[in-house]
């Protein structure tokens, strides 16, 4: 599987914003992969029917409208199409536009900015000249990021504690449903959160992101750059407490933020330890029948940080056993420190899909090749999915995600003994 690069993270990072949107300089080759991604991601529309989005431009997808570049252009320049273009996405309601070139446009050298500005100097314009193609999904998401940041002014906070969630993307698995309940948990302290970087927040919410007290990393493949060029430019404080993933995971990401800005941080973790207990009470009635999911073995691929939250949770509080281990962004070193440090090293080194085990943790395609080279169940943890319709917004962030998860993992075992 070719994994994504970083001209589809540009493309994730402004179609993220909820009233923003992505004018691609391309040939439409580049356009209806990524535009399928976005709305099945994130959805705006509610419908599927392409005569809903027949604009030129469009190609009868809702998503990353595109000026179809074609040979002359190449030679001309995109400036004629651009212009025609722009009005007809700024029509849809649009608060900020983001010109991302494709591979082929970059070549082309044209002054993007000035062309759209020349016709449109009150819309905040976010330029992607070049998305450092074949580089990974975190840098283009990144790099667009930051730009999106310093196209918009600059607007005052509320004047309760605000903070940035950063390194968020709509590839996160249940990001909406997860930032609510993240969100709702900070509320309880008496903290908001401004901008979520960059999934779901709107326009203004960019702009106050500048003015937030706090910039939370949960993904540093995602977010440090970010967190760091809002501490330089805003003197916004940047913390890294992780993923909140498990209940001790959630609970600490939680402090770890109070903690940060002065607040009391035992109304979220009341919440929190009263669903632990109650989950507590069902998985022991569950393990003293059957002994799960103690010993289990499993593997898990994904990124560095939702790797080492999900080995915190399934090996350090369910006593479940990890046999193979891919981060698929490379790795850490607290992901090895932990391995190491729990006699686990050697799963690290182990060929994914030849290591029998009882469970597999990854995206829609892992779990198919589990399935088919292993016999074994799998529970999506990333996109992309296997195509099952969902009606509830399954994350793995949150107390409630904690559930989640201990309930898929108990169904899939189930099915096995």
């Amino acid at each position: 599987m070719i994994a994504p690069d970083s001209f589809t993270g540009a493309l994730l990072a402004a179609e993220g914003l909820k009233d923003g949107a992505v004018m691609l300089n391309g040939p439409t080759g580049c356009k209806f992969h990524h535009g399928a991604l976005c709305e099945a991601l994130y959805p705006r529309s509610g419908s599927l029917d392409p005569l809903r989005s027949s604009d030129r431009f469009y190609f009868g997808q809702h998503r990353v409208p595109c000026t179809y570049l074609e040979d002359e252009d190449y030679v001309s320049g995109t400036a004629r199409k651009l212009d025609e273009a722009i009005p007809v996405i700024l029509s849809k309601g649009h608060s900020m536009i983001t010109v991302i070139n494709s591979p082929g446009a970059a070549l082309i050298g044209d002054d993007l900015k000035r062309i759209v500005q020349r016709s449109h100097p009150n819309i905040p314009v976010a330029i992607m000249e070049t998305c450092a193609f074949s580089q990974s999904l975190g840098q283009g998401f990144q790099d667009c990021l930051i730009e999106m940041l310093d196209a918009v002014p600059l607007l005052p906070a509320e004047r309760m504690p605000t903070i940035n969630l950063v390194g968020v993307s709509i590839m996160d698995h249940g990001w909406d449903g997860g930032t609510r309940q993240l969100k709702r948990l900070l509320s309880l302290c008496g903290i908001r959160v401004g901008a979520v970087l960059s999934a779901g927040s709107t326009v203004k919410e960019l702009s106050t992101a500048k003015s937030a007290t706090l910039s939370v990393v949960l993904d540093p493949e995602m977010g440090s750059r970010v967190a760091n060029h809002l501490r330089t430019t805003t003197g916004a404080v940047r913390i890294s407490p992780g993923q909140p993933i498990g209940f001790k995971g959630t609970s600490r990401w939680v402090k770890e933020i109070c903690d940060a800005l002065g607040k009391d941080s035992s109304p979220a973790l009341d919440v929190i330890r009263r669903e632990e207990k109650r989950c507590a009470f069902q998985l022991a009635r569950h393990s003293s029948l059957t002994g799960l999911p103690k010993g289990v073995t499993f593997s898990i691929r994904a990124r560095s940080s939702i790797v080492l939250g999900l080995l915190e949770f399934l090996h350090g509080y369910l006593g479940m056993v990890p046999v193979c281990v891919d981060c698929i962004d490379g790795g850490s070193e607290e992901v090895r420190a932990y391995l190491q440090r729990n006699g686990l090293a050697e799963a690290v080194d182990t060929v994914m899909f030849e290591q029998p085990c009882h469970i597999m943790f990854g995206d829609g395609n892992d779990i198919c090749m589990s399935s088919s080279t292993l016999g074994v169940p799998g529970i999506e943890i990333s996109p992309p999915y296997r195509g099952v319709a969902r009606i509830r917004d399954v994350s793995l962030w949150g107390e409630e995600g904690a559930v989640d998860l201990l309930d898929a993992i108990v169904r899939n075992l189930g099915d096995r003994w």
